[in-house]
C-alpha cells in the first residue's frame, strides 16, 4: 500500500511538472480518483452537462487498463501468464484510486471475465453484475441504498439487459446507432434514480457522451 501511494504521489508530480494547474488537477482527477486538485468551476460545469462520471474512477477506467491490459499480455504469452499480473493490477490500481463502489464493481467483473477466459468458459455479463453486487452487499449491506451503488449497477444492468434487445430489431446497425443504443439504454434506468437524488438531468447529456466517452478512452 505504502509502494502504491508513493507511486500515486510520483505520477501526480509529473502530471504539476507537464501541465497547466486546470489540467494536472482534471488529470490527477480522471486517473489518479484525486480530486483535490480540481477546480471548482470546471467540476460544476462537469456536473450540469452531465459527463461527471469520467471525473471519477468508474467501469469506464477499469475496462479500458484491466482488460487493455490483460489483450496486450495474451498476444505474448498464455492465458495464465495474462491473468493473473492483470487481475492484480485492476485490485492495485483500483485501491490506489479510492476503491470506489463501481471501481470495486468494474473489477470484480472484469475479474470474472478473466477467469472465464482461464477457464475456457464464455463470460456472461449479468452473471458478472450479480456476483460482484453480492460481493459488495456482504461487505457492506448499506451499500446498496447509496446513489454510486444504485447509478452503476442500473447503468451496467441497463446494457446488459436493453442493447441486445435493440440488437434484436436492428440488426445491421452502425457504431453510431449501437452507440446512441447503449447511451438511450443507460438514460431510461438511470433517469428517474438521478432526479431521485441530484432533481435535474441535462437532457443532451446523451449526446455529448457519444464524443466524450471515445475521447476519454484515448486519454486513458
Amino acid at each position: 500500500r505504502t509502494k502504491l501511494l508513493a507511486l500515486k504521489e510520483r505520477i501526480q508530480k509529473v502530471y504539476e511538472n507537464v501541465l497547466s494547474e486546470q489540467d494536472c488537477g482534471l488529470m490527477e482527477a480522471m486517473v489518479l480518483g484525486a480530486k483535490e486538485g480540481l477546480d471548482s468551476e470546471i467540476k460544476e460545469l462537469y456536473q450540469k452537462n452531465g459527463i461527471a462520471h469520467v471525473l471519477a474512477i468508474s467501469g469506464l477506467h477499469i475496462s479500458l487498463v484491466g482488460m487493455g491490459l490483460y489483450r496486450m499480455l495474451r498476444l505474448t504469452g498464455s492465458c495464465l501468464a495474462a491473468g493473473i499480473p492483470s487481475v492484480l493490477f485492476l485490485f492495485a490500481y483500483g485501491w490506489m484510486t479510492g476503491a470506489s463502489i463501481s471501481t470495486v464493481r468494474a473489477a470484480l467483473m472484469c475479474t470474472l471475465a478473466i477467469l472465464a477466459d482461464l477457464a475456457g468458459r464464455t463470460y456472461d455479463m449479468l452473471t458478472g453484475i450479480g456476483f460482484s453486487a453480492l460481493i459488495l452487499m456482504l461487505t457492506n449491506p448499506l451499500s446498496a441504498r447509496q446513489s454510486a451503488f444504485l447509478l452503476s449497477y442500473g447503468a451496467v444492468t441497463a446494457i446488459a439487459l436493453l442493447v441486445p434487445i435493440w440488437k434484436l430489431y436492428r440488426k445491421k446497425s452502425g457504431r453510431i446507432l449501437e452507440a446512441l443504443s447503449v447511451s438511450f439504454s443507460v438514460l431510461l434506468v438511470t433517469f428517474p434514480l438521478l432526479l431521485c437524488f441530484f432533481y435535474e438531468y441535462p437532457l443532451y447529456s446523451v449526446l455529448l457522451n457519444l464524443l466524450v466517452i471515445p475521447l476519454m478512452s484515448i486519454l486513458m
